[in-house]
């Protein structure tokens, strides 16, 4: 099966999978960010609100404004 396709996922996956330090996953449980549940020792993530919140991680292009440089290829 495939850790995508896993409704809960570890803090291990979770870094393996989206190249995230466990400090960072763990402020996000804090946070609110992520669902986290802990049925035993282990602390399993919710899958989907990590993806949401991997999602909102997406750097948007901006425009770029002024002159345009001297070299610069025309559209």
């Amino acid at each position: 099966m495939s850790i995508l396709n896993q409704k809960y996922i570890t803090y291990a996956e979770a870094q393996e999978l989206y190249s995230v330090g466990r400090s960072r996953l763990q402020r996000l449980v804090v946070n609110g960010v992520i669902e986290a549940y802990r049925p035993g020792k282990e602390t399993l993530l919710d899958s989907a609100s990590l993806h949401i919140w991997f999602q909102s991680t997406k750097i948007k292009p901006v425009a770029r404004r002024g002159r345009p440089r001297r070299n610069a290829p025309r559209k």
